[in-house]
């Protein structure tokens, strides 16, 4: 963890054009996780669009953010709102990286109506090339099926074939409901970040589970099959293996 030499410089050059700036960090993924000026902005007015301006904002900050040039490619506007009444838009981008979503990379960026930067979140992943294990999995989403029942305590006895066959570069497939999943079991690969410069390549697996009313999205290791994570859409509650960022408890609980 912590900020690398190239990060604290742009902090500080930043901070020179901007004397009050406001950073809170990520000491897990070695980043900023939250920035603002407070009583007035982070930027000056545009007249361009908020999905652009957010995106630019990242794009000018990639080194503050530990962000390397491939990172940026994989970095785009997921949604946006915007408030009526005041013109506040809420800019949310996502990351991927191979055509695989990067689990937990995100950034929300507040732009007023005059096209200034107000407030930014961040948890967009460093050189996510540098700190991917691997690009191939050892294990089929079937056996990765297997291992996820494993950990949920019920026994497969119906059928994990595949049903989709994989189209995309996240190998995104539907396998059989196994008689343990109300729906037919959708499998993809995505990446997981663990810390600063560790990612693990995952199958990740939605379970409608039939022996209660848990609604799984579970990470299996793509190579050991190992458990990473899980969230529960039912619930609204998660687990992880691996120690929670504090600003990605706060997220799951405010937006989840």
């Amino acid at each position: 963890g912590g900020f690398s030499p190239s990060q604290q410089a742009a902090f500080n050059a930043l901070q020179q054009s901007l004397p009050d700036l406001v950073m809170r960090g990520d000491a897990n993924l070695g980043v900023p996780s939250f920035l603002s000026n407070p009583g007035s902005f982070l930027t000056e007015g545009s007249s361009s669009t908020a999905d652009m301006i957010a995106r630019g904002f990242i794009v000018n900050n990639a080194q503050l953010f530990g962000l390397t040039g491939v990172d940026l490619k994989g970095v785009a506007v997921d949604k946006g709102h915007i408030s009526s009444a005041s013109g506040l838009a809420h800019v949310y981008i996502r990351q991927q990286f191979a055509g695989m979503e990067v689990l937990y990379a995100r950034a929300n960026v507040s732009v007023n109506a005059t096209g200034r930067v107000l407030v930014v979140g961040n948890s967009l992943v460093p050189d996510v090339a540098g700190s991917l294990n691997t690009l191939v999995p050892s294990i089929s989403p079937t056996q990765a099926v297997l291992q996820a029942a494993s950990r949920l305590g019920v026994t497969p006895n119906g059928n994990l074939g595949v049903l989709t066959p994989p189209a995309s570069s996240d190998q995104a497939q539907t396998l059989g409901d196994g008689g343990i999943s109300r729906d037919p079991i959708s499998a993809r690969l995505v990446v997981v970040p663990i810390t600063r410069g560790q990612a693990r390549l995952a199958w990740n697996l939605v379970i409608n589970m039939t022996n209660s009313a848990d609604w799984w999205s579970i990470n299996i290791d793509a190579v050991t099959g190992a458990e990473l994570s899980r969230y529960n859409y039912t619930s609204y509650d998660s687990y992880r293996v691996f120690a929670e960022p504090q600003h990605r408890r706060e997220r799951l609980r405010r937006h989840e």
